[in-house]
């Protein structure tokens, strides 16, 4: 089942929702607020066991520039995950997330950015 950390405020409510009627649902398309012309761009990762302060990013192709993003954890328990930072950042043209994994097991994540 996918995770619910998800920065879209629109889409937590449905993410909640769907998590709770035991639904596997995962975000699609540009965030609510982003132009009709946004690009989403989402990286996959893995965090292994026992690692701290992980950086992991997503960054708009060449020509575009960052406008927002997030991240969510993908088929892992919510909540494996703390979540130190995230944060659009416009000098990489990505949006990052710090991250801790204090479990004995590996964790994913996505993060993607919306570029415009």
């Amino acid at each position: 089942m996918f995770g619910t950390r998800v920065r879209w405020a629109g889409a937590v409510v449905a993410l909640i929702s769907a998590w709770s009627a035991g639904t596997a649902v995962a975000p699609s398309g540009p965030e609510p607020h982003a132009p009709a012309d946004a690009t989403v761009v989402q990286r996959q990762y893995t965090v292994p066991a026992h690692t701290t302060h992980a950086a992991y990013r997503a960054t708009c192709p060449a020509g575009t520039t960052i406008l927002d993003g997030g991240h969510y954890e993908q088929g892992t328990v919510d909540g494996v995950l703390e979540v130190l930072d995230a944060y659009t950042d416009v000098p990489s043209n990505s949006y990052v997330i710090g991250v801790n994994n204090d479990s004995p097991d590996a964790a994913r994540v996505v993060v993607h950015a919306t570029c415009t």
